[in-house]
């Protein structure tokens, strides 16, 4: 399923990444490299963390650009460890 994220760097320089359709959950990474590979890891823990069983489905809303320090981008989420 396709998620919008907002990625900002923080007061470190990391990029951090944040998700408005799974409140809490946030990744993040050194570069977009590391950010990107840690989006699966941080679904599945905070999934695990609020008990669920399925992921709330993803907004239709268009993505907000009003602010260029925090720039939005769709990320794909497996959502097959749910399955199991």
């Amino acid at each position: 399923m396709l998620y919008t994220m907002y990625v900002e760097k923080d007061f470190m320089g990391d990029q951090v990444g944040t998700f408005p359709d799974l409140p809490g959950c946030t990744v993040e990474g050194d570069g977009m490299d590391d950010l990107m590979a840690a989006v699966q890891p941080a679904v599945e823990a905070w999934a695990a963390e609020n008990g669920l069983s399925a992921l709330p489905p993803a907004s239709d809303a268009e993505p907000d650009f009003s602010n260029p320090q925090r720039m939005p981008m769709l990320v794909e989420v497996d959502e097959a460890f749910l399955q199991g």
